[in-house]
């Protein structure tokens, strides 16, 4: 299940909130900059005209040595006359 919060709802929980659910939401925060920085850092190095990445850290995957960013990479229209071989 996803909640979708905005700052004043989390500051709330964070105030009245379980420990467990306190503890939650500063893991989202540390993984939210953490996402951040990684799309950052992917931009800088991989985005150009035909290869965008993605603007949300949701987009973000942990793994054992970094993170995994989701990208769009352009791919163009055969022209008429040519085979899709997509």
């Amino acid at each position: 299940m996803w909640l979708n919060l905005d700052k004043k709802e989390i500051a709330l929980l964070r105030k009245n909130g379980t420990r467990k659910m306190r503890k939650r939401l500063d893991d989202r925060a540390k993984h939210d900059a953490e996402g951040v920085a990684a799309v950052e850092a992917a931009r800088g190095i991989y985005a150009t005209d035909d290869v965008e990445i993605d603007d949300s850290d949701n987009c973000v995957a942990p793994a054992e040595n970094g993170k995994w960013v989701m990208a769009w990479v352009w791919i163009a229209a055969p022209e008429e006359g040519e085979a899709d071989n997509g």
